[in-house]
């Protein structure tokens, strides 16, 4: 089947049919001349050579010109069949660009009066009016007031010139919104050259403004911002900065744009951090933490043989870094925050080392006090020292002693790795020489930076490395006593803090120094003392029987003078002798006895007993003491109390004997009570309490504590009231001590008193001695004026039976 021919096709076969048949025309003309002329000849008229030169002319040009004719027209048509073709495909590509061009641009055709003879729909939409609407109205439809009359005199000037303009308009729609449009407004022309018409093709722009009005906006927000903010690609080159960060960096715009990051890395950071927030940024994660960072700058320069100042530059920054993402989820590059905390830094730094120090002075200051030798509390001292953090030690160091003899520093504590040389040379320094010696010269801490360029380091050594010093004397007052010398990194924290803490630390161990050499002093006189204390008490011990036979002597043959008819005066003169003597002996015996118990001469006996009957013989011998005073003494005694047990006896009656003395001496009315109680038992032995209660004066709770103190009365008033020497009770806490048990007292001020005291003794297993009662079924009527004696009276019956 046949194509069918479009519109230009079809007039071109028209047109072509119109030249056939012209040349059909002039072919049949030709015919008809050609005819002609034969019938002219055949007339009988002969033409001439002239006639028949021009007739085949004619015949020729008949003949030819149809052939011209058809040749010219169909080149003339292929001609203009072509420049239809163009014409038409012109039109299409117009039509096809006006399609585009009404689907995103607004398109409108004005007069030269400005009225609108054209609208296309994409204008209609934007500006909210119809087409119908539109038309014939003035441009002014659609003015915002936002542009003032200068703007559009200068546009009209420009348009009515003949020339195109461009620029960005803010209109207004039918319901009142503002939207913003990127105009082209070029004049169509007629054949003068004078404007016919205006053409504007506007781009709605509304969007694209509304975010560079929020990126204004953004950008004024960061530019007034105090921290510092960067804005880099996905491979670290600067692409922005805040005018922050150029104030407080040293860049410039000019030549930090384009920069790597890296330009304000220092290189003290701590590689762990680095590496911590890479692998976060490879994760595509955000990162916030400290780094130590660099203002642009000179760095310090490194002196040969000298170690790298710090840095002035350098400052501690608080930074987070934030990916940011195309819209296709790929990285576009970084934001970066930065915000100086090297004031935060340092005051938490202060408030560190405060707290450290604090603990570290607290640390030595114990273990200055504690028990061991000097020398081991130093070593300690400055292990704690060592370990302090932001101290830069290089856990080396020591301490200089002042000599006794000599104006000399002498080498008493060493730590760390020193060299042999080292050890050799330091031991003796003199003052004034090298930093040790002028810091106990001049009695004040040094620091030195650097020992290589730090002329008071005056004493060098074989492979010695850069280092720093602390030198702090040891002093009290102006009283230097030594020097210690701390070892540090190059260019030391001189923090005020940690200054005032090792100033500190120096006198503490000056006060150690000094306790220490004290003790020493005290040590020798306390051992003067004790030599002369114990051949005192040897002395004394010696003497005892020398002192003991003569007053013996003389009680006795006060006895026996006694035992003579003397008169009454005689009598009464004997026995105030004879008492007099007794007190005496009395006194010497306690004397005696604690010199023997100072010298370690006393030993305790491990015999077989009688406790029952030790305990009623000592109060039956103070009983009539009691009896003169009239107070009741009382003895209780467990009524199943085996006979034998092994011990000191003579030593329990001494304790005894002192403790029911006492209570009687300080009884003014009432009774005496002695009580013996099994307290606790383990297989053979069986730990006995002793208690001697009296209803006296008693003991104020702040005279107890030193009552068993050699020498010692409750108080001056009693001491003159009562007499004695203060060394009973002493003596019987010690001999109770020494035979494993323990005395106490149970007393207040005006109530009475308890005095008491355990021992073990071992049972003894002979019961040979024991005598048996039995008084089942007897009657007994017990009549005694104490209910005391009753009591113990009821407690024995009961027990016989």
């Amino acid at each position: 089947m046949k194509k069918p021919l479009n519109a230009t096709q079809q007039l071109n076969r028209r047109f072509l049919w119109s030249l056939l048949l012209i040349g059909l025309i002039i072919s049949v003309t030709e015919f008809l001349v050609m005819v002609g002329l034969d019938l002219y000849q055949q007339s009988g008229k002969i033409l001439n050579p002239l006639e028949e030169t021009t007739v085949d002319t004619l015949f020729l040009t008949l003949i030819s010109g149809p052939l011209l004719w058809f040749i010219v027209m169909r080149r003339l048509v292929v001609t203009i069949t072509r420049e239809q073709e163009k014409v038409l495909e012109q039109d299409r590509q117009n039509k096809e660009l006006r399609t585009a061009l009404d689907a995103h641009a607004l398109v409108s055709i004005t007069d030269k009066k400005g009225l609108i003879v054209y609208a296309n729909e994409r204008f209609s939409q934007v500006s909210g009016y119809s087409q119908d609407e539109l038309l014939g109205q003035d441009h002014r439809i659609i003015n915002s007031g936002v542009h003032g009359k200068a703007f559009f005199r200068e546009l009209w000037q420009t348009i009515i010139q003949g020339q195109t303009w461009q620029g960005i308009i803010c209109n207004r729609n039918k319901n009142g919104q503002v939207y913003w449009v990127d105009s082209t407004i070029m004049p169509l022309l007629d054949e003068q050259g004078i404007p016919r018409q205006y053409i504007s093709i506007r781009r709605d722009i509304t969007l694209q403004k509304a975010n560079e009005s929020r990126l204004r906006t953004l950008k004024r927000a960061v530019d007034a911002c105090s921290e510092m903010i960067m804005i880099t690609d996905a491979k670290g080159s600067i692409q922005y900065a805040n005018p922050a960060l150029y104030q407080f960096s040293n860049w410039t715009e000019e030549t930090l744009i384009g920069q790597q990051i890296k330009v304000f890395n220092s290189p003290n950071n701590n590689s762990k951090t680095l590496e911590i927030l890479e692998n976060a940024l490879t994760r595509g994660g955000s990162w916030t933490g400290r780094l130590l960072s660099r203002r642009k700058g000179m760095a310090p320069i490194r002196i040969a043989g000298q170690s790298l100042p710090p840095d002035p530059l350098e400052f501690w920054a608080e930074i987070s870094i934030t990916p940011v993402l195309n819209d296709d989820g790929s990285l576009f590059g970084y934001v970066q925050i930065l915000r100086d905390i090297s004031a935060l830094v340092e005051e938490e730094l202060q408030q560190q080392l405060e707290k450290d120090d604090t603990a570290a002075r607290l640390e030595i200051a114990d273990t200055l006090q504690r028990n061991i030798p000097l020398e081991e509390r130093f070593k300690a001292t400055l292990d704690i020292l060592f370990n302090l953090k932001a101290f830069d030690l290089q856990r080396k160091g020591g301490i200089f002693l002042k000599s006794q003899t000599e104006i000399i520093l002498e080498m008493f504590v060493l730590q760390g790795n020193f060299s042999a040389e080292f050890i050799e040379k330091e031991q003796r320094v003199l003052f004034g020489d090298c930093l040790c010696g002028r810091a106990a010269q001049a009695n004040e801490l040094l620091i030195s930076d650097d020992c290589f360029c730090d002329p008071r380091h005056e004493h060098t050594f074989t492979g010695m490395q850069a280092h720093g010093h602390f030198i702090v004397p040891l002093a009290s007052g102006d009283d230097v006593l030594g020097i210690m010398f701390l070892y540090t990194d190059p260019y030391p924290n001189r923090n005020q803090s940690r200054v005032a803490m090792l100033k500190q630390v120096g006198e503490l161990m000056a006060l150690a120094i000094m306790r220490e050499q004290a003790q020493v002093v005290l040590e020798k006189a306390r051992d003067m003392a004790m030599q002369a204390s114990l051949s005192k008490s040897e002395f004394l011990a010696n003497m005892s029987h020398e002192i003991r036979t003569p007053m013996n002597g003389v009680l006795g043959m006060l006895e026996l003078l006694n035992d003579t008819e003397l008169s009454r005066t005689q009598w009464d003169l004997v026995e105030t002798a004879h008492n007099s003597a007794e007190s005496l002996l009395e006194i010497i015996n306690d004397i005696l006895d604690f010199s023997k118990l100072e010298a370690g001469k006393i030993e305790v006996e491990k015999v077989s007993f009688n406790l029952g009957a030790l305990i009623e013989e000592v109060s039956t011998l103070l009983a009539r003491r009691a009896f003169t005073k009239g107070l009741e003494l009382n003895c209780f005694l467990p009524a199943n109390l085996n006979a034998k047990w092994v011990g000191d006896p003579m030593r329990i009656r001494q304790v005894l004997t002192n403790l029911i003395g006492n209570a009687i001496k300080f009884t003014e009315q009432g009774e005496i009570s002695v009580t013996l109680k099994p307290a606790s038992s383990n297989g053979d032995i069986q730990v006995f309490r002793f208690e001697i209660r009296d209803t006296g004066i008693g003991i104020a709770p702040n005279v107890q504590v030193r009552l068993f103190q050699p020498f010692t009365q409750a108080e001056t008033a009693t001491a003159r009231r009562f007499g004695g020497t203060g060394l009973g009770l002493s003596i019987c806490k010690s001999l109770v001590t020494l035979m494993g048990g323990t005395l106490g007292l149970d007393s207040a001020a005006g109530k009475g008193s308890c005095f008491w005291f355990t021992l073990p003794l071992a049972v003894e297993n002979d019961k040979t001695d024991e005598i048996t009662v039995d008084f089942s079924g007897k009657r007994v009527l017990v009549v005694d004026d104490n209910a005391t004696n009753r009591m113990i009276l009821n407690h024995y019956l009961s027990h016989w039976g």
